[in-house]
């Protein structure tokens, strides 16, 4: 990602916190703040956002502004933890300028948990550039082609575009799916992204005997020939905050099935745009998975609604416009103090 960053940026410091507990991450970024002219920190996520939230105030970084994509910590099992996650937002919100919400749910569940003063959140949902086109087969990923080459009027493709952690829910997508190979030859699934739970996928995977049916692409930096030639995508997540992966789908005007939560619901219509189950149930998504698999018209109905709902509501332009706003607003407000 950061190489990508290269194309754009004037300078960029990569730095890895792969934990919480990332003290050298904390004195790199000292390093890099202190040495460097700046004036707005801008952080995501929740490892990157305590480091680096922390790093902005020790080094007098007057505008800190920080994105939450999800209320994560709210659905953890372990209360000391969830306890934890929500102590610290509250404490590092007072060394925040703004706090930035991708979806109202996701503010109305903070609003609840009195996360975030109400003066300093924000709701600015995600949006995503879908480019032009996506023909050309330079543009595929090259262990992808023969999937594409051999994909005859018979074949449908499910595909599922997410990084390999529990809260993606693979676990319940392939036991799902498990549950319709035998009455559906035609269907197989395409599994995009890596993480540390793509073991533990793969051995489900093997063990259901369903590794001709099951294709790991991995991480892929370009998705859009993979999109385009789904007929369906499915998003088994336990939570989100405002998924890109749905907007890049309803964007491509795919036929949906999703879990009904947080962010899910802000994009979503259950029937018109997706097909929504609960999160963990496995029955109901196995059955929404094969109502589309057994009718193309709606695949085509749900695919079309999406898109006309992606063209009328996403907007990356005035997303940015109003991040860019944010920081404008903090700097003149330092001005005038």
């Amino acid at each position: 990602m950061w190489k990508e960053f290269q194309k754009v940026a004037e300078r960029v410091f990569p730095t890895a916190m792969s934990s919480l507990v990332s003290p050298l991450a904390l004195v790199r970024l000292i390093n890099i703040l202190s040495k460097n002219e700046i004036h707005v920190v801008h952080t995501h996520g929740g490892v990157a956002g305590l480091w680096g939230r922390i790093a902005a105030w020790l080094t007098g970084i007057p505008v800190v502004v920080h994105t939450l994509h999800g209320v994560h910590y709210v659905h953890y099992q372990n209360p000391i933890t969830r306890g934890m996650g929500i102590f610290l937002e509250r404490l590092l919100s007072k060394i925040t300028f703004k706090i930035i919400f991708v979806s109202d749910s996701n503010k109305q569940l903070a609003d609840r948990l009195r996360l975030v003063p109400p003066e300093k959140a924000i709701v600015i949902k995600n949006a995503v550039e879908i480019p032009p086109s996506i023909n050309g087969v330079s543009n595929i990923p090259s262990d992808f082609l023969s999937y594409i080459e051999k994909k005859g009027t018979d074949k449908i493709y499910i595909g599922c575009i997410a990084r390999f952690d529990p809260v993606k829910g693979h676990e319940f997508l392939i036991k799902a799916f498990s549950q319709l190979t035998p009455r559906y030859p035609q269907i197989e699934l395409f599994l995009v992204g890596d993480g540390k739970e793509e073991e533990h996928i793969r051995a489900l995977t093997k063990k259901l005997g369903l590794m001709e049916r099951v294709h790991f692409l991995g991480y892929q930096q370009n998705i859009y020939p993979i999109l385009g030639t789904m007929d369906i995508i499915v998003q088994p997540s336990l939570w989100e905050g405002l998924s890109l992966t749905l907007l890049e789908a309803m964007g491509m005007g795919r036929a949906i099935v999703a879990t009904e939560t947080e962010g899910n619901t802000d994009l979503l219509e259950d029937g018109k745009t997706a097909l929504l189950v609960p999160p963990k149930d496995i029955e109901a998504l196995a059955q929404a998975m094969e109502k589309l698999v057994v009718s193309q018209e709606m695949r085509q109905q749900i695919g079309n609604a999406a898109r006309e709902y992606f063209r009328a509501t996403n907007n990356l332009a005035d997303m940015s416009k109003k991040v860019l706003n944010l920081y404008l607003e903090g700097l003149e407000e330092l001005a005038k103090s």
